[in-house]
């Protein structure tokens, strides 16, 4: 088995996976306007209150598994077109593009609404609120440097490999017109 096989069979099993986390995303939105208190962690207070904050960080949630699951897909589409006749091809390209977009997309939706509201809401509560809960809470926005970067390094660097894959695809036609 090569390593190409392999990639693509972790590919297809991320891809199920992802499938089932995206169908199941929606279900937080589903319960908590049932009522079911959903909470954000690494948040120091109780965003049940705030319902614009509260419904904004879940909807961005539940759209970062979608992106997610796109980025999977293309990366899926871009593996299988890689075959050992034709290494380049516009397809390749155009698929590794739209992963890296999404993977950039995705991975900074839910960062950046967490961000957003740690760093210039939550220092504001206590001038608009004189007694304002805290409270710890299961639902993860991690927004670790760390994560972040690599989320956009990885996309970033897809965009970058179509572009050259773009420009290789010109090259090799310019070379054929040549000829």
């Amino acid at each position: 088995m090569n390593w190409l096989s392999v990639l693509r069979a972790i590919l297809n099993l991320l891809y199920f996976f992802a499938w089932m986390s995206a169908l199941a995303a929606p279900l937080m939105l589903f319960m908590a306007l049932s009522g079911v208190d959903i909470y954000v962690s690494g948040i120091d207070i109780d965003v049940v209150q705030n319902k614009v904050l509260y419904y904004s960080i879940l909807i961005a949630s539940v759209a970062d598994h979608f992106f997610y699951l796109a980025m999977i897909h293309h990366l899926r589409k871009a593996v299988y077109k890689i075959n050992r006749r034709q290494l380049l091809s516009f397809d390749l390209k155009s698929h590794l593009f739209k992963a890296g977009l999404f993977c950039v997309i995705g991975g900074m939706l839910t960062k950046v609404c967490g961000a957003v509201f740690k760093y210039f809401i939550y220092p504001l509560y206590p001038l608009l609120y004189e007694d304002y809960p805290r409270v710890r809470t299961p639902l993860n926005i991690n927004d670790s440097f760390d994560s972040i970067f690599l989320i956009l390094a990885f996309g970033i660097f897809l965009i970058i490999f179509s572009k050259i894959i773009e420009r290789g695809l010109m090259l090799q036609e310019e070379n054929a017109l040549t000829v």
